[in-house]
């Protein structure tokens, strides 16, 4: 993995954890660029041959943020950043990135549902929906997934 994919990832994942964890938004100037960096930068490497049979696997995930999109579970600018850090960082990393998020996402639900509750059964008050910064949380689970795999490397 080039070191450029991982220090774009880095600037991507920090400068959208501290807008999505201040403002509740991801921006598209953010986020599009990204993509196209990951996809060119994929295509340079790889040649065009193998390259865009690696960017393929962008199209099912665009299929599924959608469907998490319309499902209200994700925001479109986490769908973007989603994309956006798959482009980066190709298939492999992206899916442990993904399931470190939504373990840590969950974690944090857990902690937000209790914090809010009005009663002893933790029923959350009105229409009082629990937020997660998808971001933050992304930003965290690529530091996992760094700090294991510089671990690994000086075992």
């Amino acid at each position: 993995m080039p070191y450029l994919d991982i220090a774009f990832t880095f600037v991507l994942l920090s400068i959208c954890a501290y807008t999505d964890t201040k403002f509740r938004k991801i921006y598209n100037w953010m986020t599009l660029p990204f993509i196209a960096i990951g996809i060119l930068n994929t295509l340079l490497l790889y040649g065009p041959k193998e390259g865009f049979m690696n960017c393929l696997w962008l199209i099912p995930a665009l299929i599924l943020c959608i469907i998490l999109f319309k499902l209200h579970q994700i925001g479109g600018g986490d769908a973007k950043l989603i994309l956006s850090v798959g482009a980066l960082m190709g298939l492999e990393y992206t899916l442990i990135i993904l399931l470190i998020s939504f373990i840590l996402g969950w974690f944090y639900s857990i902690y937000q549902l209790l914090k809010k509750r009005n009663n002893k059964k933790g029923v959350l008050k009105g229409h009082q929906k629990i937020m997660i910064p998808l971001g933050s949380i992304m930003l965290v689970a690529f530091g996992i997934v760094g700090g294991l795999q510089v671990y690994l490397l000086y075992l």
